[in-house]
């Protein structure tokens, strides 16, 4: 049995039970086997400590934040209780108790330490574990102060100046502080879910932000997150305009979004702006709403675009504006066009019209484009996850039965292919790549969903991971999720059911009042049969933030392991870190994944009161890099075979390279064990050798003046050498038939090379008399040439390279 003191505890963690019950309590793995455990609970966590530990198996921690149902189990032997465990994730435990005494024991104290409240959460306990205190604040500022917008902003431009330096000394964009931190309430036209300093184009003055703004669902103007150094253009997220039922315009807003083509936030610096005048109207500085003639909207009748297929892509190429023109032209880019990218799908878009939303009317924006991602809103995610749940849970016990007859474990593909889960990610794929390839062409994107924290982040930090490979290294992916999840506004406490004030939260009216309300509008929202929200049902609307729960972070992990798994060297962290950065956003233990913004953030003074993630990651980071293998014998966070690359990457979003998440949603199957993946990103050394020898090989083929690009060389005076079938049969039949004379002719060989090299003679031209005993004798000659020679390393073209891009 395990240990039965005090358990390896977190600073400012304190054990509250220890209940080592000698067989009395078991733990019902999903394979059905069960096993003797004892149970330790702090004020962070539920421990289970197996009396014989499984080798391939981390110890088993239940952070108290992540569980999210705690009940009595019906099923089970009788006389025994059990105790259902449902985390947030698709994890779920069984706990069987002989006794109803520890049953009742446990369900107390859970009950009783799970936080209600966010002030409660243990990250405020969380003391780090460095004891001295001036080496623990620079260790928490190091963390908190790992992202600077600042920095980020010059590293975007150093790339752009680098492919045009003609730019060298002018100011193309600036920060702009738009959140009044000083009483933490939102001010006229200054919005709180957003960043407290966001980059727009220097020709933007800051009256024409604010009346964007108010054109903007929750004043979420669109504001830039990527600049491409090549083509120039950008990617500015933001939330649906809100030009309603009668079609209203802002031309603040128009302003703001055509700033964004290349040529035009280069036109002029901002001291001359272009003045105003009949083709340019002033910016409405006391209201940005103007009424328009009711016009009929953008036809609907057009299918959705499909999921894949180049055929079918709504995104293409636009003409490029003609209301202004570019001062200086730029080799290798042409004038970029505008692309609007909305998230959502066309119907579900014109449905919030009616509630005062809606989508841009391109002919109100020169040269723009608009098209639709068709990705789904967070109850219908949310629905498919607890559809992935059950497949998982329905196929946990082993079954004896022949696979295909009734009670066999037959048919889990076709259900987790109905749950649609891995539809959604393959959405999330394709979309980036359609982003992606909108910049590649020099088209800038302003790209949104309904409020932009949900559906937005997650194509744009996707489309930044395919196309900077700095965001492809561990810091980088640090700062990535920091910039584009955390300071941006997801809101991580209402996603994950966590209460900042444990007070019913007010639900969206976007998405919660449109999917579930409305039912002309959820109808066209389509939501999955049997679903908690179809209209469909009369059952009483859930409370609290309940009906705001939804994976959206975890999916957008779940499609960054599918980029990792067909590109395995182009990424610096490895899937285990994806899986650690995940688990850290729910278990409440750093404060780094905490409150809703960073408004939230600054009025519960998280930086001076929590610990960050990222000072622990980095190092953990750190220490596996000096060691060369995971730090404490735990899964590696480090890619050893990662290999760095400039090159975008372009990941297949057909399905059938769209996979199950194995090692992250069958971490604890039992079953799983003897199909876990291959140490492919731990063997570091094994990586660092083979680099080595690679190295080698290189050198002396370049010793032996073999080309680096071609497999041999040959040197034969004929004008066409023989193939590589007749080259192999000629070897094979001299090794065979004349050894002795072959050593003999590799001895005179290899010196007739050594003159030749120094004289530097070109090979003889084959004449045009040439007979056929000549040409013959010739051929004996090349075959011996050919055998003499070192036979270089060569790459089979079935071998996978060693970069990204090759499929696992």
């Amino acid at each position: 049995m395990a240990d039965d003191g005090a358990p390896d505890l977190f600073p400012g963690e304190f054990l509250c039970m220890n209940l080592m019950c000698d067989g009395d309590v078991a733990l019902v793995f999903p394979n059905n086997d069960i096993r003797s455990i004892g149970l330790q609970i702090t004020d962070y966590r539920l421990r289970f400590l197996l009396a014989a530990p499984l080798a391939h198996m981390s110890p088993i921690s239940i952070p108290l934040m992540w569980i999210e149902t705690l009940e009595r189990s019906k099923e089970g032997p009788k006389g025994v209780e059990c105790m259902f465990i449902q985390t947030k994730g698709v994890f779920n435990f069984t706990v069987m108790f002989k006794k109803a005494e520890h049953f009742n024991k446990l369900y107390n104290m859970i009950t009783a330490l799970i936080p209600r409240i966010l002030s409660a959460a243990f990250a405020f306990n969380f003391k780090g574990p460095n004891k001295d205190s001036a080496a623990k604040k620079q260790e928490m500022d190091d963390g908190w102060a790992l992202f600077n917008v600042e920095a980020e902003l010059e590293r975007q431009l150093s790339g752009l100046l680098q492919y045009h330096p003609e730019l060298e000394g002018r100011t193309l964009f600036r920060l702009e502080e738009l959140n009044d931190t000083s009483d933490g309430e939102k001010s006229k036209g200054v919005l709180v879910s957003y960043p407290l300093k966001v980059i727009v184009p220097e020709v933007i003055p800051r009256e024409i932000l604010i009346n964007a703004g108010a054109y903007r669902s929750r004043g979420r103007i669109p504001a830039v997150s990527w600049i491409h150094p090549r083509t120039g253009a950008l990617i500015a997220r933001g939330s649906q305009p809100m030009p309603g039922l009668r079609w209203q315009r802002s031309h603040a807003d128009e302003k703001l979004c055509t700033s964004f083509v290349f040529q035009n936030y280069t036109t002029a610096p901002a001291a001359n702006r272009v003045p105003a005048g009949p083709s340019n109207p002033p910016p409405l500085v006391e209201g940005v709403k103007k009424t328009a003639p009711p016009a009929a909207p953008p036809s609907l009748s057009m299918a959705p675009p499909p999921l894949a297929g180049p055929s079918s892509s709504s995104i293409k190429p636009a003409s490029p504006p003609t209301a202004k023109k570019s001062l200086n032209s730029y080799p290798g880019t042409r004038p970029g066009a505008l692309q609007f990218v909305d998230a959502r799908r066309q119907v579900v878009a014109t449905a919030n019209m009616s509630m005062g939303g809606g989508y841009e009317d391109t002919k109100n924006y020169s040269g723009a484009r608009l098209s639709f991602l068709c990705m789904e809103n967070i109850h219908v995610v949310n629905d498919a996850f607890q559809k992935l749940r059950k497949v998982i849970s329905s196929y946990n016990n082993l079954s004896t039965a022949q696979p295909g007859a009734k009670g066999g474990n037959s048919g889990f593909m076709a259900k987790l292919d109905a749950s649609d889960w891995l539809l959604h990610i393959q959405r999330i794929v394709w979309g980036a790549v359609r982003l992606m390839e909108c910049l590649e062409n020099g088209d800038s994107v302003v790209t949104h969903c309904t409020d932009g924290w949900d559906r937005t982040s997650q194509v744009v930090a996707m489309t930044m991971l395919l196309l900077d490979p700095y965001f492809r290294t561990c810091e980088g992916f640090m700062r990535l999720i920091t910039k584009e999840w955390i300071q941006f506004g997801h809101r991580f406490n209402l996603r994950h059911g966590v209460s900042v004030t444990g007070e019913p939260e007010k639900a969206d009216w976007d998405e919660a009042e449109v999917a579930d309300k409305k039912a002309s509008v959820s109808e066209l929202d389509e939501p999955v049969s049997g679903s908690s929200h179809s209209p469909n049902k009369k059952e009483k609307e859930p409370k609290g933030s309940l009906d705001q729960r939804s994976p959206i972070f975890l999916q957008w992990c779940d499609a960054i392991f599918q980029v990792v798994r067909q590109f395995p060297t182009a990424f610096e962290f490895t899937p285990h870190m994806i899986e650690y950065i995940l688990d850290a956003s729910y278990s409440c233990k750093y404060g780094t994944f905490l409150c809703n913004n960073e408004v939230e953030r600054l009025r519960f003074d998280l930086k001076n009161k929590t610990w960050s993630l990222w000072t622990d990651l980095k190092l953990l980071v750190q220490a596996e890099r000096d060691s060369g293998s995971p730090v404490s014998g735990g899964k590696p966070l480090v890619n050893g075979a990662y290999k760095p690359t400039s090159v975008p990457l372009r990941p297949s979003h057909n399905s059938k390279h769209i996979v199950l998440w194995e090692s992250y949603y069958l971490r604890y199957d039992l079953e799983s064990a003897h199909i876990a993946p291959s140490d492919f990103y731990g063997n570091r050394h094994m990586h660092e050798m083979l680099r080595k020898l690679q190295a080698q090989v290189a050198m002396y083929r370049q010793q032996l003046g073999i080309d680096s690009n071609e497999p041999s060389s040959p040197t034969s005076s004929s004008t066409s050498p023989p193939s590589p079938t007749q080259q192999q049969t000629a070897s094979t039949t001299t090794t065979t038939e004349k050894p002795k004379e072959e050593n003999e002719k590799e001895t005179t060989q290899q010196e007739e090379r050594k003159k030749e090299s120094e004289e530097k003679t070109e090979p003889p031209q084959q004449p045009n008399n040439t007979n056929k005993d000549e040409q013959q004798q010739e051929g004996k000659k090349e075959e011996a040439k050919d055998e003499a020679k070192p036979e270089p390393a060569q790459q089979s073209p079935e071998e996978p390279a060693v970069d990204g891009g090759e499929h696992m």
